[in-house]
């Protein structure tokens, strides 16, 4: 397992651009944008903000335009979380704890990078935002990290057939691809609605079985949502034995990153090897598409997945959490919301 770690940005004498600032952003220049950033990831596009907006009643859209003073344009996708009544207390990039941050068809550098960090950071805003590790831009956001975290990735750029490829696995991954073939577990990815509703009707059987330990409880409205996105962003990979799924993987595409975001297996089919052939398969295909990374995402703290996901032949990338809790704004806040009971 290797670290991969970039250096905080010294900022003291960078210059800071004159920009403006617009709401509203039109989702197809938001996509536009994301399909011209060569470190956006699909956490970044209005699909992935438009799932909680439509799922989650204290969650809306509040992305920004930024335009500056020498020409170059970037978005900062953004929520808005309200309180109880109604109530904007809360800034999100990264919904669902992924990751955030500005994307740009422009070449930024570090003078807008910390024009836009410290527009968001340092008024009066509560803030959380979970680091993009493939913009080395954000390094400058070094001073503001609350919590340091990592992702698992395979540098599918550095690898150049399948052989490498499996040959940086574990020897006991390799093993269950195997033991996987012989049981006849197929691969294939989903195409119909009836499909992702079987996925989904696993996943609920995983919830109820996991009780008070599951860490996420996402309803199917979310899963309808991602069914109708692009499915060259969207795909849902189902593992098969006898023709019936036996576990799944939800991936995202965007750029050069394909991205795990959510898996549910049965677990009589552990033992077979099922949950080993179906990653490998969607590694290779990333792979074959000209993907530069494989993500596993971060592991929200659960080191056995975390372990899992290193048998794959990982490096770590590094994506901490910044969480700004502004006693200013939080005043003010409440200040707001006494004066509804006056």
């Amino acid at each position: 397992m290797l670290s991969v770690d970039i250096p905080t940005m010294d900022t003291r004498d960078t210059e800071i651009l004159d920009f403006a600032v617009t709401d509203n952003v039109d989702h197809a220049e938001w996509q536009e944008i994301a399909d011209n950033c060569s470190y956006a990831t699909f956490f970044q596009t209005p699909s992935w903000y438009a799932a909680f907006q439509k799922t989650v009643s204290s969650l809306r859209i509040a992305t920004k335009r930024f335009s500056f003073s020498d020409g170059k344009t970037a978005v900062l996708p953004l929520m808005a979380q309200s309180t109880s009544k109604g109530l904007h207390g809360h800034y999100i990039t990264g919904p669902a704890g992924c990751y955030g941050g500005w994307i740009s068809k422009d070449q930024l550098e570090v003078g807008h990078a910390a024009a836009m960090a410290r527009w968001l950071m340092n008024g009066n805003r509560s803030v959380s935002w979970r680091i993009n590790p493939y913009d080395e831009l954000t390094s400058l956001l070094g001073p503001y990290v609350t919590m340091e975290d990592t992702t698992e990735v395979i540098q599918l750029g550095d690898i150049n057939n399948e052989d490498q490829l499996r040959r940086s696995y574990k020897r006991s991954v390799r093993k269950e691809i195997n033991k996987a073939r012989r049981a006849n577990i197929t691969i294939g990815q989903a195409d119909s609605w009836d499909q992702w509703a079987s996925y989904f009707e696993l996943y609920q059987a995983n919830l109820h079985r996991w009780g008070d330990k599951a860490t996420s409880n996402y309803p199917i409205d979310i899963f309808r949502h991602f069914f109708e996105c692009d499915p060259r962003n969207v795909r849902l990979w189902l593992a098969y034995h006898d023709g019936r799924i036996v576990g799944g993987n939800l991936n995202f595409y965007q750029s050069r990153h394909c991205v795990e975001w959510h898996a549910s297996f049965d677990q009589e089919y552990f033992g077979l090897g099922a949950r080993n052939i179906l990653v490998d398969s969607i590694i290779v295909s990333a792979m074959h598409d000209g993907y530069e990374y494989y993500d596993f995402n971060p592991s929200g703290g659960h080191e056995g997945t975390r372990k899992f996901k290193q048998s794959f032949g990982t490096v770590q990338k590094f994506s901490d959490i910044i969480f700004i809790n502004n006693k200013r704004y939080i005043l003010k806040i409440l200040d707001r919301i006494s004066k509804l009971f006056r």
